[in-house]
């Protein structure tokens, strides 16, 4: 079994996908509500189950421009839809496809190093592609 290394799985933005530039780190987490399923029948025990999945998709790196998939971002975050497509993928491999909403976003330009981005991506439909594992 091979070792997955975290700089081999990229983000791509928009409809003709654009590598985003200085990406350090992608982050993809799912968080589901639990929900209690315990009755008065159930003596001590609580019974529980899971709902609805939230995903959410953090992305932190270095400015590098010119980079189209940054300004895509940045455009999202400042219009009223603020949705893009993104892809993550694995060399030529898409592992991940989604219509997702931009929030979050922050760009620092410090006096000592370089200017750094962030910001976080939710899903504003169900994935196309979800398959990061596989």
């Amino acid at each position: 079994m091979a070792l997955e290394l975290g700089k081999e799985y990229r983000l791509y933005v928009g409809a003709t996908p654009a590598t985003l530039g200085g990406e350090n780190t992608l982050t993809v987490d799912r968080s589901s509500q639990e929900n209690d399923a315990s009755s008065k029948d159930d003596a001590v025990y609580a019974f529980s189950d899971f709902g609805l999945q939230k995903l959410t998709i953090t992305v932190a790196g270095k400015v590098k421009l010119p980079d189209t998939a940054l300004e895509e971002i940045v455009d999202a975050q400042k219009n009223a839809t603020n949705e893009v497509t993104i892809n993550i993928k694995k060399s030529a491999t898409t592992k991940f496809t989604c219509s997702m909403a931009v929030g979050n976003l922050s760009v620092a330009y410090p006096h000592d190093g370089p200017a750094t981005y962030s910001f976080t991506l939710v899903p504003v439909a169900a994935p196309t592609v979800d398959d990061l594992v596989a």
